[in-house]
């Protein structure tokens, strides 16, 4: 025989413990609201459509229903722990007002809104928090307004959803709108210890952030991310700098120029992009490992010259130079020895004298990054054809404010010139068709002096890479 409770148009308050058992239902309804001052442990069915006020534990065994316009609200005084043996949480609305927070021992799914009035929400339980769970954001739910005494500790991640030309501001990640439509986007942030990105002795802000979407913002989209200073990390904030990696995510390049964040909190720090990825921030005398600006290789007098042009170095050994007949495959070429830490633009090349190419005429190189402590990473491989080169001229060099880029061969559609400045930021990317171009003139009246390093690409193969000197 079961027991069926309905609560319509009460506010009830219960001291002590709730125990459903099993053959037991209690259905709240809307404009209902019941306080309990003990756990709440249901082996039944608890049905929510009113406001359920917890001040210590929620476990939950068996069936656990929030419907639409119901309200979780945990509000104790002592940090209460959430758990479900059954099927992980789904709650309407929630809200934090216990300054002790709580501690999530499962996922937890938001379909419209969490509220966080006081204490911090820690998405792992209360005995391991190096594992964590995650607090998703269904389509139609809001980012949550955190605040510098009520935030998430953990992962959060905003589901799938459209966005298209739109923008978008939700887990300290604000994504303009753009003129390319990018499909369906997530966002997944992850802060506190496990947020922290670390290579060699150098670490990250406590934060980072996951964006994929269907497709990339080619013709850019600005993004700003935003944190409270509890997830500094001991970085300096006068001296901001942004990480993006791309997956596996095992090497990290910087993106933008360094910025002073120091004046707000939350930190708010923007840059532009044509690509999503993962992303953090540290500051100018923490760069994450080897920053690979270029890889490139052209066929020439029977040799092919390899070079390549890193931004920052922190604890590599040397460069490995990699050679393979099916981009499967490797051999190794020569090494270079690195020229030592750095947070400046070096410049890197290697002759493969005895290059024999297929019959496909393709060869692929890649580098292999060591590091003194023997860790290692691949860059992406690129590939060379012993066809003729690109018959490209860049000229003047040295030059002041105008550089000119004249093609004798239009035979590619589309061609991507990329322009890094003197410290080694992507300064222009500008797509030309060689067809109606002929000659390209580019301004550069806005750099610094010093050495820049000019990149023509094609479809994503480097055809032609040269240093220029700006007076």
């Amino acid at each position: 025989m079961s027991t069926v409770l309905i609560f319509l148009y009460i506010s009830l308050s219960v001291s002590g413990q709730i125990l459903i058992t099993p053959s037991t239902n209690l259905t709240l309804l809307q404009n209902s609201a019941i306080q309990s001052t003990g756990i709440i442990e249901n082996n039944g069915t608890i049905d929510v459509s009113g406001i359920l006020k917890i001040k210590d534990n929620l476990i939950n065994n068996n069936i656990f229903t929030s419907r639409n316009n119901s309200k979780i609200l945990f509000n104790g005084s002592s940090s209460q722990d959430i758990l479900s043996s059954t099927c992980p949480f789904t709650f309407y609305d929630a809200e934090i007002n216990n300054p002790s927070g709580i501690y999530l021992s499962n996922d937890i799914t938001i379909n419209n809104s969490f509220v966080f009035s006081d204490g911090i929400v820690h998405t792992h339980n209360s005995s391991t928090p190096e594992t964590l769970n995650t607090l998703y954001f269904n389509t139609g739910a809001s980012t949550p307004s955190e605040t510098s005494t009520s935030y998430i500790v953990g992962k959060a991640l905003m589901t799938s959803r459209y966005i298209g030309t739109n923008s978008i501001d939700f887990l300290g990640c604000m994504i303009s709108s753009g003129t390319d439509d990018i499909g369906n986007l997530t966002i997944t942030r992850i802060n506190g210890t496990e947020g922290i990105i670390t290579s060699g002795s150098n670490t990250s802000i406590s934060a980072s952030w996951i964006i994929e979407s269907d497709f990339s913002p080619d013709n850019g989209r600005s993004l700003q991310f935003s944190w409270l200073s509890e997830f500094d990390n001991a970085k300096d904030p006068v001296s901001a700098v942004i990480w993006s990696s791309e997956s596996p995510y095992s090497v990290w390049e910087q993106i933008g120029s360094t910025q002073d964040v120091s004046s707000s909190d939350p930190r708010t720090i923007s840059v532009n992009t044509t690509h999503f990825s993962k992303w953090t921030i540290s500051d100018e005398s923490s760069p994450l490992q080897v920053t690979l600006l270029d890889f490139n290789g052209i066929y020439k007098n029977d040799n092919v010259l390899l070079s390549w042009i890193t931004a920052s170095e922190l604890n590599t050994d040397y460069f490995e130079v990699q050679r393979s007949y099916n981009s499967i495959d490797f051999d190794v070429v020569g090494i270079v020895d690195s020229k030592g830490n750095s947070i400046t633009t070096q410049f890197y090349s290697l002759t493969d004298y005895s290059p024999v190419f297929p019959a496909n005429n393709y060869l692929y190189y890649r580098l292999r990054n060591v590091d003194y402590d023997g860790e290692f990473y691949l860059s992406k491989i690129i590939s060379v054809t012993d066809n003729e080169y690109y018959n490209i001229e860049i000229f003047p060099n040295p030059t002041n404010d105008k550089l000119f880029i004249k093609f004798n061969d239009n035979s590619y559609e589309t061609l991507n010139i990329k322009i890094f400045n003197n410290i080694g930021l992507l300064y222009m990317d500008l797509k030309i068709n060689p067809h109606t171009t002929g000659e390209q003139m580019i301004d550069l009246s806005q750099l610094s002096s010093g050495l820049i390093f000019i990149v023509i690409e094609n479809n994503g193969t480097i055809l032609k890479t040269q240093p220029i000197i700006k007076l």
